[in-house]
């Protein structure tokens, strides 16, 4: 419950990008994402301590944060290392949201080509 407290106080605090710009707010909402994305792959498919796997997943989402902005530079000479800010932010707190509920649920979907049936069950680890 504490990690839960934790995470709410970071989006709450966040939710001041708005006032700084609706560019930091894309990056902080796509780097959650991605720091999501890569933690619950990590974790499904990897033998890494959840430690690991927390650090991994951050590096990778920021890493993609950092190749936009390299982009950017590239294509427009617009790097910017204050939206680097929101990317580590986000990175991060997509990761430990994602660890946290990775060890509490889990979720399946699947889909049956033969009877054109999908179905999605979601489980709880007490």
């Amino acid at each position: 419950m504490k990690i839960i407290k934790q995470i709410l106080l970071l989006l709450l605090i966040t939710k001041s990008l708005y006032a700084i710009g609706e560019d930091k707010t894309l990056h902080l909402q796509t780097s959650i994402v991605l720091g999501y994305a890569g933690e619950t792959i990590l974790h499904k498919y990897s033998q890494f301590s959840h430690s690991e796997k927390i650090f991994y997943a951050t590096g990778i989402a920021f890493a993609m944060g950092v190749g936009k902005e390299i982009y950017d530079e590239v294509d427009y000479d617009g790097f910017s290392s204050k939206d680097l800010v929101p990317d580590l932010l986000g990175s991060l707190t997509g990761v430990i949201l994602s660890n946290y509920l990775n060890k509490k649920y889990f979720l399946s979907i699947g889909y049956k080509a033969k009877d054109k049936k999908s179905n999605v069950s979601i489980s709880h680890t007490f």
